[in-house]
């Protein structure tokens, strides 16, 4: 906490990164009423703690929602 407050998130991005369980792992994002936002792989989070996501339609920086992952569809 004391880091954050003198550096930001940027000087914690890092250690974030290498602990968080959603890295590369395919998910979709949902605003608070359960419409889906935008969906794709999870390139980690950027200087400001945005997530970052890559989707077929290109990437999205997710400031707020719900991440659901995405199981795989078979068939």
């Amino acid at each position: 906490y004391a880091i954050w407050l003198e550096a930001g998130f940027s000087a914690l991005r890092e250690e974030y990164d290498a602990r968080s369980s959603l890295a590369g792992a395919d998910v979709t994002v949902s605003d608070r009423d359960g419409t889906p936002r935008a969906s794709g792989r999870v390139r980690g989070v950027d200087e400001e703690g945005r997530l970052l996501l890559l989707g077929e339609d290109g990437p999205h920086a997710i400031v707020a929602g719900e991440v659901t992952l995405r199981t795989p569809s078979h068939g």
